[in-house]
């Protein structure tokens, strides 16, 4: 009578095999790590000191610009490098403070419009549609022209060229045509968060670093701005005057 069991057990065997451990559920994509946007944040350039704070390079190139503005008497030359004791001095450091106090404003207005979108569009969809995200990228579409034709005057050389601007422009025109908002405003915020880095770098190169990721790409902060205009502007061009466009997924 033992032999019943043991013979109805290997039939069952011969049919579903050895008992195994139930497969584990499928791993999923680890969640992308969402980018945060760090405004670049001068200091208060109130006293000499941090008014060097700010790399030479950016204010003898600016000081360069002012020059080939000012008439200068054959007698004498305008210095290289800091004015120094030449009687010019006070108003080329007076003209380099409201320049750099303006490039730091238009920078606020930007980034606080970026923030401002990102928290609009996080909001119910019934919230959401008192409010306006199109006009947040009409301001970083206005802004960020604002900063590319007054941060080219201190752009070294062919920093402040972008060869593949109007390829790239049609580029993100096309995703916006063909519904790719949510992935236009995420590479928006990417695109201002690598050039809030590069823009600190540039201003302030002994409190900023230059990360691995910053060496491995050939963009220059004047090429971003022009990526963070066009971006914005395809988004503004796609987005209602209220709320979102039918369909946009938050998640």
């Amino acid at each position: 009578m033992r032999r019943v069991p043991l013979l109805l057990l290997l039939l069952a065997l011969g049919r579903t095999g050895w008992p195994q451990e139930p497969a584990p559920p499928p791993q999923r994509d680890p969640p992308k790590e969402k980018v945060e946007l760090q405004e670049c944040v001068p200091p208060p350039l109130d006293n000499m000191e941090q008014f060097y704070e700010v790399n030479p390079t950016v204010r003898n190139l600016y000081y360069a610009y002012l020059r080939r503005g000012i008439p200068t008497p054959p007698s004498r030359s305008l210095p290289e490098d800091n004015p120094g004791d030449d009687p010019d001095r006070f108003i080329f450091e007076g003209r380099f403070k409201m320049y750099i106090s303006d490039l730091f404003n238009i920078n606020m207005k930007m980034v606080q419009a970026a923030k401002e979108a990102d928290y609009l569009l996080n909001l119910d969809p019934a919230q959401s549609a008192n409010h306006s995200v199109q006009e947040q990228f009409r301001t970083i579409d206005k802004e960020s022209s604002k900063m590319a034709g007054r941060l080219v005057i201190v752009l070294p050389g062919d920093m402040g060229s972008s060869t593949a601007v109007r390829s790239m422009k049609e580029s993100y025109d096309t995703m916006a045509k063909k519904g790719y908002l949510k992935a236009l405003v995420q590479l928006l915020v990417h695109k201002m968060a690598t050039f809030e880095s590069r823009f600190c770098n540039f201003m302030f190169p002994d409190s900023h670093t230059v990360t691995l990721y910053e060496l491995s790409v050939h963009s220059t902060p004047y090429s971003d701005l022009k990526d963070i205009q066009a971006i914005a502007k395809a988004l503004a061009d796609h987005f209602p005057p209220k709320g979102v466009p039918r369909g946009y997924i938050k998640d």
